[in-house]
Formats: C-alpha cells, sequence, structure tokens
C-alpha cells in the first residue's frame, strides 16, 4: 500500500485543527428558531481553501455534524493527494485499513459511512494517477469497472470531476 496524505484520512480533531469555524445565521424553513439563533455552520479548511457548509437544521449540533461531513466529501473530491515519506503514522494505518476493507469488496458502501469520504479520496488519487482510465482504476481495487462506476455515481461532483478528466486525457464519456 502507497503512503497518502490526505485530510479525509485525518481524525476529526486533527482536520478541525487545520479549519477555522464559524457559524452564522441563514435565512430559509425552520420557523423563528432559525432566523433567531446562529445555527448555520462553515468549516474552512486552511491549507486547501475548501469548505463544507450546512445549515438546514434547527440545531448548530447537527449542522456541525452535516458541515463536517460535506467538508470531507468536498476535499475528497477536490484536493488530490501524492504518495509522500512524511505521511502521519496515523493517516497512514487509516489508508491501509481503508484499501484492506474495502478493496475487492465491490465497493459495497453507503455515502452516509464515515469511511465514504476517505474512501472516495482514495479511489480519486488512484483515478487521477490513471488518467480517468476506469478499468486499470477498478483493477487496481479488484473490482469490476462497473462496480467502480456505481461507486463513483455515488457522489455526484465526484462523477463529474471524473469525467472532466478522462475529457482532458481524450477519453470519451462514461455513461
Amino acid at each position: 500500500m502507497k503512503l497518502i496524505s490526505h485530510p479525509t484520512l485525518r481524525t476529526e480533531e486533527s482536520l478541525l485543527k487545520q479549519c477555522q469555524f464559524t457559524q452564522t445565521r441563514r435565512s430559509g424553513p425552520g420557523g423563528q428558531h432559525r432566523n433567531k439563533t446562529a445555527t448555520a455552520v462553515v468549516f474552512e479548511h486552511l491549507p486547501s481553501g475548501i469548505r463544507g457548509e450546512a445549515g438546514e437544521r434547527r440545531s448548530q449540533a447537527d449542522n456541525r455534524r452535516v458541515a463536517l461531513r460535506r467538508l470531507r466529501e468536498n476535499l475528497a473530491v477536490m484536493l488530490r493527494s501524492v504518495p509522500t515519506s512524511e505521511t502521519n503514522n496515523e493517516e497512514s494505518v487509516r489508508a491501509d485499513e481503508i484499501w484492506n476493507r474495502y478493496r475487492q469488496s465491490g465497493f459495497s458502501i453507503h455515502p452516509t459511512n464515515p469511511d465514504f469520504p476517505p474512501l472516495l479520496a482514495l479511489v480519486l488519487d488512484d483515478l487521477f494517477a490513471a488518467q480517468g482510465r476506469i478499468r486499470e482504476t477498478a483493477e487496481l481495487w479488484g473490482a469490476s469497472t462497473s462496480q467502480l462506476l456505481r461507486f463513483l455515481k455515488l457522489h455526484k461532483a465526484a462523477w463529474g470531476t471524473v469525467q472532466q478528466w478522462r475529457k482532458e486525457a481524450g477519453l470519451s464519456a462514461l455513461h
């Protein structure tokens, strides 16, 4: 397994140390409580500028959880990592665990699973290295191309990103 340094592999505490937290008010549904208190939450990953936001829930704690999940998903899609020897051992162990758990499993995972963002990041890193070639990446993960495509379609932004990579590489669009 290659060493990876990606923020989605960090613990919540470690990731939050790299983030700026903002709470604010947002308009929309939620009744009087929503307009009186700052329940909307924004996390910004300072090294990358990538954000995760949530404001649709009445509880700040619920919005905080959702915003952190969205931040991890956005990081997975928008930020590519590279093999490095400077990877934190905890991140290496987490990458190995995810690799072993989902390799040859057909990417059987629900998007709300906490492992989804780091798995998505690892797969997208491999797809990026393969210039969007699905078959090559599926073989690396011990999966079929259809399993990999189903997994990518679980996240609309990831799907669009892969399509863009393929276009830039002169490959046909995926269906």
